[in-house]
């Protein structure tokens, strides 16, 4: 098993609905990250208010630049590994807690691909939710025990990418030893022909409901992609 880290200490980058980044949602009043160095070294993002009332805001904080995988083998299983806390406003304030990986890989055929692996809580119902294969969020009809505030959870979300057919899935997401399993329909995620880097795009995504509470969501102490030779899911 071949594991890649990415401190929480970063560099980051960020991305907002108005950049031209395309992401869901309109700008909240303020937003930003924190980095917490030394032996609990951790990132946190915040967000407060809403610039469009009734709008859903949200932003985005991402690596500065992909993180790299081995080269790409026929089929691919991989694990991303983190460490997350919320707050006391979080239940009630937030909309979405999502992370999303886009893996680009060029495959065994010499065709570059990206395959957008998108998961993300709904936090009002818990519903876990997966990028569709038919575009747009794939609710799983699974709810995940809601999180406590200021108590650590250990987060693995499991993937399966076949650069041979062409598609990319999220097979599980687990909290602590609770693992949650995506249902067939739910998988299989056409690629795309892309142009980009090849490498690992880790997005997290901080989402609130149009009353704009502010919120903050920590993560650390870093960011571990596991290459696997199985379906962690399995």
């Amino acid at each position: 098993m071949q594991k890649i880290k990415f401190p929480a200490t970063g560099p980051w980058k960020t991305h907002f609905p108005t950049d031209g980044s395309e992401i869901g949602g309109v700008d909240p009043a303020s937003f930003g990250f924190f980095v917490v160095p030394g032996e609990k070294q951790s990132v946190l993002m915040n967000m407060s208010g809403t610039k469009t009332p009734g709008g859903f805001p949200a932003w985005m904080l991402y690596p500065a630049s992909p993180i790299q995988l081995p080269a790409g083998e026929p089929t691919m299983n991989m694990e991303l590994e983190f460490k997350l806390w919320v707050d006391q406003n979080t239940q009630t304030a937030a909309n979405v807690i999502e992370t999303d990986t886009i893996f680009v890989i060029k495959g065994a055929d010499g065709k570059t691909y990206s395959y957008n692996c998108s998961a993300q809580i709904v936090i009002a119902s818990g519903m876990l939710e997966v990028g569709s294969p038919n575009a747009g969020w794939f609710s799983t009809g699974i709810k995940v025990a809601d999180f406590l505030p200021n108590t650590e959870y250990t987060i693995r979300i499991s993937y399966t990418v076949n650069t041979v057919t062409h598609v990319g899935s999220v097979n599980s997401y687990t909290v602590n030893d609770t693992a949650y399993i995506v249902p067939s329909a739910g998988l299989n995620v056409p690629g795309a022909v892309s142009t980009w880097t090849p490498g690992a795009y880790l997005q997290l995504q901080q989402g609130s409901l149009p009353a704009a509470m502010p919120f903050t969501l920590r993560f650390g102490d870093e960011f571990i992609y596991r290459i696997c030779a199985e379906n962690p899911a399995v």
